[in-house]
């Protein structure tokens, strides 16, 4: 699946820049082709009107030349044409004979004839024609003290050479580019791809994780219910065991939920959170005197470091519950005679939570997915509980704009450090 859409995500940026390209080059090629137009038509509109007013051509010295081979069989000879610009004009009677030319003309004039009668029939003053040696650009105008037409011809070999030379540049180019881009889109879409499979697969997980904690709890239900219902003439007090296992694998069951409807809300970006100002130091109190006799039970204390009148703009009962998965956590997994710390501070325009345990501690391979959904490092000891958590907390962390950073050493306990940004009151609307 994700392979077919690796490949549809090149598949599409090669395509979108290849368009780009294709439009880039036949505008580049459009634009300087009708700038060489435009400057072949103003030159040859200066150039009649300086035949037609007689600026051109004036000494015979310079006409003789030309008028040598009007009337020859032959062609001039190539080394001339070279050496000469590819520029020459001629003057048409009104019956459509040649009787005058000037400049190096590519063919003799009755080859010519064919080409001029051609232009003269056509209804535009200007354009391009091909002949022999190259493509000319042509432009006609009647004359001024003869009757008859002037056509003048300029040749575009030069032009043209110099205009498929920047094509050609650009399409070697742009073949680079892309080849260069095939490589840079695989690499993107590798990168744009990988959080996409991470989410799904971490969907996938959720699901398979989900489904497995549900039906460990509907299975013992299941048991105690064939038992109870095996036994129809025995009385509740005989069938109390039974009922009381229902009974907390049901509350076990509806925690689950609850933590999975919580997390959903969270992606949905869908929990309403009702922000109020509260002191963060009597909140941690309240909590931590309520875990207190699970912490006796446990033989382990519990030690405040509470800053007074700390100021937190949250969610209280999103806080109780973070507060109160921290405790539950460091307090399973401290043995009897350990000892939990908790210290709140404000420092500078933050406010720093710490929950610092003497406890087993977590291993450095752990560490980076303590935060993932049903993930337990030590699932013998999970006492029940759906590796839910810590992915709880650092949701509700994320939800009041803080941060959560854990610090561990197997042996040697655990530290969370939750960090929230400091809200003075009266800049709350």
């Amino acid at each position: 699946m994700f392979r077919k859409l690796k490949l549809q995500f090149i598949f599409t940026n090669l395509t979108i820049i290849t368009l780009l390209f294709i439009t880039l080059t036949g505008g580049a090629y459009l634009v300087l082709h009708i700038r060489m137009i435009n400057h072949a038509e103003f030159f040859a509109k200066r150039m009649a009107e300086g035949i037609n007013s007689g600026i051109f051509l004036k000494d015979d010295r310079e006409v003789k030349p030309t008028l040598r081979y009007r009337n020859e069989e032959k062609r001039p000879s190539s080394k001339r044409l070279k050496r000469a610009p590819a520029v020459f004009f001629v003057k048409v009677a009104p019956d459509g004979e040649i009787f005058y030319h000037a400049g190096n003309m590519p063919v003799i004039p009755v080859k010519l004839k064919p080409v001029v009668q051609k232009i003269l029939t056509a209804s535009k003053e200007s354009g391009t024609i091909r002949l022999p040696d190259s493509q000319y650009f042509y432009y006609q105008t009647p004359l001024v003290k003869e009757s008859g037409t002037l056509v003048i011809f300029q040749g575009l070999r030069m032009e043209k050479n110099t205009l498929y030379s920047l094509i050609t540049t650009l399409i070697v180019l742009g073949c680079l580019y892309l080849i260069l881009a095939t490589f840079g889109s695989l690499f993107m879409a590798k990168r744009a791809i990988a959080p996409i499979q991470k989410l799904w697969l971490q969907q996938k997980n959720f699901l398979a994780d989900a489904s497995h904690e549900l039906r460990t709890p509907l299975a013992v239900i299941q048991t105690n219910l064939d038992v109870i219902m095996g036994s129809p003439e025995e009385t509740v007090a005989s069938q109390m065991d039974w009922l009381t296992n229902i009974k907390e694998e049901t509350e076990q069951m509806a925690a689950l939920v609850a933590s999975l409807l919580f997390l959903a809300r969270a992606d949905a970006h869908q929990q309403v959170l009702n922000k109020r100002f509260l002191y963060l130091d009597q909140l941690v109190s309240r909590v931590a005197d309520a875990f207190q006799p699970l912490a006796d039970q446990s033989q382990v204390k519990i030690v405040l470091d509470l800053e007074e009148n700390v100021l937190c703009y949250g969610d209280e009962a999103n806080l109780r519950q973070m507060l109160e998965n921290l405790l539950d956590n460091a307090i399973r997994y401290t043995p009897a005679g350990g000892r939990i710390q908790i210290g709140l501070h404000q420092i500078e325009k933050k406010i720093k939570l710490t929950v610092a345990d003497t406890g087993t501690g977590i291993g450095a391979e752990h560490l980076e997915k303590i935060f993932d959904r049903f993930y337990q490092a030590d699932k013998s000891r999970s006492k029940g509980k759906a590796g839910l958590g810590l992915s709880i907390v650092k949701s509700i962390v994320e939800n009041h704009h803080g941060t959560i950073r854990v610090q561990s050493e197997s042996g040697k306990g655990t530290t969370f450090v939750i960090q929230f940004p400091l809200v003075k009151e009266t800049h709350h609307s």
